[in-house]
């Protein structure tokens, strides 16, 4: 049998912002109890109910704290190529100050706000961190969890094309097997500007 390592991307659960709907990017906000609560029972659900073998998060306390609610006692390591888009002069306002129209465009990559950064700059730190996972790990039969940010996990969502897992409520995840990540990594070769 083939060996092959997987790769599944958690999203943070609900943080504070989240609730309060407003840009939350590099604020390091903690997360909310209705997302703790939710959070632990994903240590009861496939894929987190087998144990990963390696767990890298981004650095804010949003990811660690969700992590900590599904497993109490991991330390993961820390890297920066997964921390949240920065919203720059949007962090921390309210969502719907802004028309839906600039947030269509950000979302799009077409704007990036004062003193921030846009989702193809999501995009090259995604993609060096899959480069890195696919270098490493190739050929092995290592499970690996990874606890992020929705920024990260809309690039890779639209790569993909994977539908939303539950339970929603931020906590989406999906899981990569060496194949796919691959493919896409092929793919951005070949389609690099």
């Amino acid at each position: 049998m083939k060996k092959q390592y997987s790769l599944t991307f958690l999203r943070h659960a609900q943080s504070e912002l989240n609730l309060k709907n407003k840009f939350c990017g590099r604020i390091d906000c903690g997360i909310t109890e209705e997302g703790k609560v939710l959070a632990g029972k994903l240590r009861s659900m496939e894929p987190f109910s087998n144990g990963f073998d390696i767990i890298y998060s981004s650095p804010l306390r949003r990811t660690r704290q969700t992590l900590n609610c599904i497993f109490p006692d991991v330390r993961p390591i820390i890297d920066e190529r997964l921390i949240v888009i920065n919203y720059g002069d949007l962090e921390g306002t309210n969502m719907d100050s802004v028309s839906t129209e600039i947030r269509k465009a950000y979302k799009n990559g077409g704007l990036t706000p004062p003193n921030g950064e846009n989702f193809h700059d999501v995009e090259k730190r995604a993609d060096s961190f899959l480069r890195y996972i696919d270098k490493k790990f190739s050929g092995t039969n290592i499970n690996i969890l990874v606890v992020t940010h929705g920024s990260v996990l809309r690039v890779l969502r639209s790569l993909y094309g994977k539908k939303r897992s539950e339970p929603s409520n931020n906590l989406d995840f999906y899981t990569f097997n060496q194949d796919e990540i691959k493919e896409y990594l092929n793919w951005r070769e070949e389609n690099a500007c």
